[in-house]
C-alpha cells in the first residue's frame, strides 16, 4: 500500500469508528476486500440503470474506496 493509500485507509477507519468501534481483526478483514479506484472528471461509476454490486466511499474528489464481496 502506498503512503497516500495508507492515509486514506486511516481516515476511513476513523470515519467507521465514529459510528461504532471496529476491532483490529474486523478491520483487517475489511482491508482484505478494500480496493482503490481513481475516477477521472466526467467518468461514471455505473452506466445509467445498472445496480451497484459494490460499496463506494469517497476518499477525495477523485479517489474512491471500493468494498467488494469477492477479493
Amino acid at each position: 500500500m502506498t503512503p497516500v493509500e495508507e492515509k486514506y485507509v486511516s481516515e476511513f477507519r476513523k470515519a467507521l469508528n465514529r459510528y461504532s468501534p471496529v476491532s483490529e481483526r474486523s478491520f483487517a478483514g475489511l482491508l482484505g476486500i478494500l480496493r482503490f479506484k481513481t475516477v477521472e472528471k466526467g467518468e461514471y461509476l455505473l452506466p445509467a440503470g445498472q445496480i451497484a454490486g459494490r460499496i463506494y466511499g469517497s476518499a477525495t474528489n477523485r479517489v474512491l474506496l471500493q468494498v467488494q464481496n469477492h477479493p
